[in-house]
């Protein structure tokens, strides 16, 4: 391989890795679901949370959010009025 491509993908392997950062998967959680509590309360549905209190990972912060929100959102839609939710 040519020393500049390599030093391209070095470069990206590193750039990738400075976005992937340890997070509490939990407080992510927590977050989004109180986020989203009011659109499930309108719609006579709970949220149920069975999770650990930490779940520390390695994520890119901003997709693993949008994943979460996105996950809950269609539970929330998808789910008929006045049933329960329950992450575990």
């Amino acid at each position: 391989m040519d020393e500049n491509k390599e030093q391209k993908y070095e470069l990206l392997v590193d750039n990738i890795l400075d976005i992937i950062v340890e997070l509490d998967l939990a407080l992510l959680i927590n977050d989004s679901v109180n986020e989203l509590q009011g659109v499930a309360k309108s719609r006579n549905q709970e949220i149920i949370l069975n999770i650990h209190e930490k779940l520390i990972t390695k994520f890119e912060n901003e997709r693993i959010n949008e994943v979460i929100g996105n996950l809950l959102t269609n539970a929330i839609k998808y789910s008929p009025p006045s049933n329960s939710i329950v992450i575990k």
